[in-house]
């Protein structure tokens, strides 16, 4: 075990590769095109229950459409310590908060850049997604005025357990 833990972090630290790339990083972030956030490019029938994705890598729409599972286990304690305008007040049999503050709620946790801007106007709905039936909300980006070639979308605040997880997601794409 000692060994095992000693291998594990000698490879965070950069000083060993378990990997036979040598110049290709292992985590490439912003530069990296995977598709996990594509849905055109999504293995049939896989289940993403808390990546963000849009609809192809390729826009041809006139709107990129940005969907953000809602994982409770992650974003109710989230909602609740950071959006009192939401929270139920008398628990469980109290009335639900009214669905627009949820979503005002989500806009502001989630903090969505384009190509390091923030989006005006960007509002969310709630969605269900028609093939893997995982909730969430969905917000439509104009293309419009926007030059051909690469973007970068980023959706900061995803929260989460482990440092990983809460990293922005970053999804490039190309008009």
């Amino acid at each position: 075990m000692v060994a095992l833990f000693m291998v594990r972090q000698l490879a965070r630290q950069d000083r060993i590769s378990l990997s036979p790339y040598k110049y290709l990083p292992a985590d490439a972030r912003e530069r990296e095109v995977s598709p996990t956030y594509y849905e055109d490019q999504r293995p049939e029938g896989e289940v993403f229950r808390v990546a963000p994705s849009i609809q192809s890598d390729v826009i041809r729409d006139p709107y990129v459409k940005l969907f953000i599972p809602y994982f409770p286990e992650r974003y109710d304690p989230v909602v609740e310590s950071q959006c009192p305008e939401v929270r139920r007040q008398g628990g469980e049999d109290s009335p639900e908060p009214p669905p627009q503050a949820l979503l005002g709620c989500l806009t502001r946790i989630l903090k969505v850049t384009l190509d390091g801007r923030p989006i005006p106007g960007l509002e969310f709905n709630f969605h269900n997604h028609p093939k893997t039936g995982v909730r969430g909300v969905l917000g439509y980006i104009p293309t419009a005025g926007l030059a051909r070639g690469s973007h970068l979308l980023r959706v900061d605040g995803i929260p989460g357990r482990e440092k990983e997880e809460t990293d922005p997601r970053a999804i490039r794409f190309w008009l």
